[in-house]
């Protein structure tokens, strides 16, 4: 799976999880609840005073890896439990690496 599909459908998951828990709250608990602002008094979630969405990190720490070989396609891919490059064919001299990233991205879960 190429990185930008693992994060995009990563998102695409948890995003469509804190709705289902939504759709399925009984109403007594709340789901990414607004944060109320109250002056010098800090956050609480009761109240009405400057309601605000809150941004939530969410932290990738991901191995991808670079296959580059004479007869196929170089390819990045994310490293899951069993090594897949996507490498089509029988491949010969083949050069790979796996390196580590880490990134964070912000979202505002839905309401």
């Amino acid at each position: 799976m190429e990185l930008k599909e693992f994060v995009s459908e990563t998102l695409t998951q948890i995003i469509a999880g804190v709705k289902k828990a939504q759709d399925k709250n009984n109403g007594d608990d709340l789901i990414n609840p607004k944060i109320a602002i109250h002056g010098d008094k800090g956050n609480s979630i009761a109240g009405e005073v400057n309601n605000r969405n809150v941004v939530h990190d969410v932290q990738f720490d991901v191995a991808v890896t670079a296959i580059d070989s004479d007869s196929s396609k170089a390819k990045i891919g994310v490293v899951s439990g069993i090594f897949n490059a996507g490498a089509e064919g029988k491949t010969e001299n083949k050069n790979s690496s796996v390196t580590k990233i880490k990134f964070t991205v912000p979202i505002i879960y839905p309401r």
